[in-house]
């Protein structure tokens, strides 16, 4: 099968890899198993690119006339908006396709009567993952798709890695009356959450009759009374099954600087020292008492845990406001649960940014109050502060992404602002995915979070198309007063050797601890 090359209407000229990934998506070369296929290209490739690409050509050939994008809720604006700076599809449609975008969300429940009656254009329905997980909202969705020849994207498709998860059944029975279905997914995950996916696009791809099945053949159990995946077998058997249905390329093919990683060290008061080692030697009495061999006590370690990062960014949590607030007779006002301990990892962002002034940078945070000071202090030293964070409305957070993306003009007008600097500051969590901060070239890391999917995916914000410096992404490490290690350096240790340390046991907290 042979394609025509691109049309004159094709916005953004292709670069070889996408005209391989459009290629593959349109079925070239044949597979045993039709209408299904997995672009695991790392963050920047450009997945969204290839897959709309591949959408107006087989709109044009008549292929179909229908599409239907599912994403987490943070990243749906990303497809439904109409500007062709931010939007996916706004950005990449050929210019001579004709087509109509819809939301379908919480904001906006009900499929509009008529916008989809003619015939001609290609109609696209944005949609997130949460909100299908009711049958209500599912339902019409579906009538309406099995009366057109749709394609099924579902991007950051790590949302249906749960085999069992609520959202992973709902498209299940979307994608059973979709003609294509196609996945987006820099970070797929280990084999069992791969498993999930590749039994959504077809479960003849792997071949086995169901997840139990999946786990007898390709995976070593052992752990608490042998429920537990420790290994993986027949990996190569796998990876002949999968391969033909999937690409999965690095970033590297976009022939960008490789990114440069420093660390800077925020040495801690002796007061602030006291109280994490106090915390350290208290959390490891509690794992010397656990019986190592059950499941709960990883969870409950890490809970634990939280406390001792969460001192190390000047915070500490779970503090219970004792009696009755004078102020607040009735009782109405919000019990304290964190209490500022240390200033000294902000005072060394503060002090690095002096030292190395540059007009966009972006600053990721685990923690909400770490954010908020942050954001403050920024902000009286003069800096234009944007938030990218949960439960934010959707005004501020396009405001946000069009200050960072490549290209756009700065939102500043006034002669005197013009030359501020400009400072984003958000959780990996909320700003990890489907966005372009390539018009910043510094990250830094004040916390770092426990997710590997998310550490990665925030780097990959700026490691993108339009970046047009080597990006610096910096790390700032608690220190004792005297130089001593702390748990800092075996989380940002462990992200960087890709480990997972949400699967961290008791005895594994403990080592890590010991060697802090």
């Amino acid at each position: 099968m042979s394609y025509p090359g691109y049309p004159e209407s094709c916005r953004l000229p292709p670069r070889p890899e996408q005209i391989e990934g459009f290629r593959a998506l349109l079925g070239d070369p044949p597979r045993e198993f039709r209408g299904c296929f997995a672009l695991f290209d790392e963050v920047g490739v450009g997945k969204s690119k290839q897959v709309v690409d591949a959408l107006c050509h087989a709109y044009t050939r008549h292929w179909t006339d229908a599409a239907i994008a599912v994403t987490p809720g943070f990243a749906r604006s990303v497809w439904a908006s109409t500007d062709p700076l931010l939007g996916e599809v706004s950005k990449h449609a050929w210019a001579d396709v004709s087509y109509s975008l819809v939301e379908y969300c919480a904001r906006r429940p009900h499929l509009p009567e008529g916008v989809f009656d003619a015939p001609s254009p290609l109609h696209v329905i944005t949609t997130n993952y949460e909100f299908l997980r009711r049958a209500e909202r599912l339902d019409p969705l579906i009538a309406w798709a099995k009366d057109r020849r749709t394609w099924l994207i579902l991007d950051e498709s790590w949302a249906v890695k749960t085999h069992n998860a609520d959202q992973t059944r709902a498209v299940k029975r979307l994608r059973k009356v979709c003609q294509n279905v196609v996945l987006l997914n820099g970070t797929p995950g280990r084999p069992d959450e791969v498993y999930s996916q590749f039994d959504l696009m077809d479960p003849r791809i792997i071949g086995v009759k169901n997840y139990w099945a999946f786990k007898a053949r390709y995976c070593v159990m052992g752990g608490w009374m042998g429920k537990q995946i420790v290994g993986y077998q027949r990996m190569d058997e796998f990876a002949a099954r999968t391969k033909p249905y999937a690409l999965q390329r690095p970033a590297t093919c976009l022939g960008l600087d490789k990114p440069v990683y420093m660390t800077i060290e925020a040495r801690l008061t002796p007061s602030t020292w006291a109280k994490y080692v106090a915390m350290r030697d208290e959390l490891m009495v509690w794992l010397d008492q656990q019986d190592q061999g059950a499941v709960s006590v990883a969870l409950q370690a890490g809970v634990r845990t939280m406390r001792l990062t969460q001192i190390l960014a000047g915070f500490l949590g779970g503090v219970e406001t004792e009696g009755l607030d004078l102020d607040d007779p009735e009782g109405t006002a919000a019990p304290a649960t964190t209490r500022e301990v240390g200033r000294e990892k902000m005072d060394a962002v503060m002090a690095f940014l002096d030292a190395h002034p540059v007009q966009k940078a972006v600053l990721w945070c685990r923690f909400r109050p770490e954010m908020d000071r942050i954001a403050a202090e920024l902000a009286l030293q003069g800096s234009v502060v944007y938030l990218l964070q949960g439960q934010q409305k959707p005004d501020d957070r396009e405001r946000t992404k069009r200050a960072f993306a490549p290209g756009a003009p700065s939102p500043l007008t006034t002669a005197d602002a013009a030359c501020s600097p400009e400072r984003l500051v958000g959780h990996p969590a909320a700003g990890g995915a489907a966005l372009n901060f390539a018009a910043a070239h510094l990250a830094i890391y004040i916390s770092n979070g426990w997710s590997l999917k998310d550490r990665k995916q925030s780097e990959g914000r700026l490691v993108r198309p339009g970046q047009m410096q080597p990006v610096l992404f910096v790390d700032v490490v608690a220190v004792g007063p005297d130089g001593q290690r702390t748990l800092d350096h075996q989380i940002l240790a462990a992200l960087r050797a890709n480990e997972d340390i949400a699967q961290w046991t008791a005895a594994t907290w403990r080592q890590r601890l010991t060697d802090g």
